[in-house]
């Protein structure tokens, strides 16, 4: 059986790797599929991590020969993450499409729609998404907003993937083979650049609002600050943050991000959490670690709303209020870290029922009957647009 899965895959954001990583863990540990094609935007990166999946350079292939290698199929998944939204879900779309013309099923795990104001791009999804085996979805909003764009077929609300990972996660690694301070307690920082994600950070001067608030915590608790990125440009801005902090040997940036579960284990390492990037928020909550959500990212509220987290936790935009923020977490007491565990374990628990449903969906898909066309692991094909 070949399972095709594509995604925002190929390493442009930790999150989306961290679906990946969980889909391909769930079906190789439950033994669904015999060969996996995955279709990525950045063939090398994801070829890298999975030698043994055939991959595609999906952003590099014209229609033809996305056809010829969609043919190959028995089943198509779509997702995780955020594909469907104006611009980019046609996009998407494309190999939907093709295999539902080969009567191929289709499948959505734990997508996110929105937004989709454009009547051309609102058409396209609720014909495809419609015609799809098995659909679920991250949000009430995104299933709404499906009923909206004309999909009439069952559409299952559950948790996001990525809940899944620590699940998947190897042993703990020490913190000197991290090369992080041993001596001192470990703060994780996540921060990102301002787009239509986040477009509050557009108008504010987050750079100071968020070093004003880490210089305080590093003062006052003798702690040690690690920015992790979760795509290539969160680089950037944690040096410009960090260089505001102006503690000399109080922050370490990390590099190039590679993959999640190498920022999983920073964060089993670490006392607390400040964060930008949902996943990131994500992998600290499901280690146990108290999270600061400050308010410049409309999405993260619902994070914060789904965890329980106090009102204290997501203040408003002014420095004395993101620094009693970090105090309040750093002393966070137990039951409001038990709390916490309780709603992650739900989170947990949705997540596992999305890939349930899938997997039953994928175990019920009979072989089509066709010559063999199995290409050896790393045999890409490339095509001009």
């Amino acid at each position: 059986m070949r399972i095709g899965i594509s995604g925002s895959y190929g390493g442009l954001n930790l999150g989306d790797e961290a679906i990946l990583a969980v889909l391909l863990g769930e079906l190789g540990q439950r033994g669904v599929g015999d060969e996996y094609v995955i279709f990525s935007r950045e063939r090398d990166f994801t070829q890298k991590r999975y030698p043994s999946a055939r991959v595609v350079a999906v952003r590099e292939i014209d229609r033809t020969a996305a056809h010829a290698e969609v043919a190959r199929l028995d089943a198509l998944v779509l997702g995780g993450g955020g594909v469907l939204f104006d611009g980019e879900a046609t996009t998407f779309l494309r190999e939907v499409e093709i295999a539902q013309e080969l009567g191929i099923p289709t499948l959505a795990l734990a997508v996110g729609a929105g937004p989709l104001a454009e009547p051309p791009e609102r058409w396209v999804v609720g014909q495809a998404v419609g015609a799809m085996t098995s659909v679920s979805v991250r949000s009430r909003r995104s299933a709404s907003l499906l009923r909206d764009c004309g999909v009439g077929s069952p559409v299952e609300v559950v948790a996001d993937p990525a809940w899944l990972l620590p699940a998947h996660a190897p042993a703990p690694v020490p913190l000197e083979a991290l090369g992080l301070p041993e001596d001192r307690q470990l703060i994780a920082v996540s921060v990102r650049e301002p787009g239509p994600a986040a477009p509050v950070l557009f108008s504010v001067d987050y750079h100071t609002y968020l070093a004003a608030g880490i210089r305080h915590a590093i003062r006052r608790y003798d702690a040690h600050v690690v920015f992790a990125a979760m795509e290539h440009g969160d680089v950037e801005h944690a040096h410009r943050v960090a260089e505001q902090v102006g503690v000399p040997g109080g922050c370490t940036v990390l590099g190039r991000p590679g993959d999640p579960l190498d920022v999983f284990q920073v964060l089993r390492h670490t006392r607390l959490a400040l964060g930008l990037r949902f996943h990131f928020l994500l992998l600290a909550a499901s280690a146990g670690v108290p999270i600061v959500v400050p308010p410049l990212v409309e999405k993260l509220d619902g994070l914060a709303d789904e965890l329980g987290l106090p009102a204290e936790h997501r203040p408003e935009a002014q420095i004395p209020s993101l620094q009693s923020a970090l105090d309040a977490a750093w002393h966070c007491p137990a039951a409001a870290r038990e709390a916490v565990a309780v709603a992650v374990r739900e989170r947990v628990r949705s997540a596992r029922r999305g890939v349930d449903l899938l997997m039953a969906e994928l175990l019920a898909v009979p072989e089509r009957p066709r010559a063999s066309t199995r290409a050896p692991a790393g045999d890409v094909l490339h095509s001009s647009l």
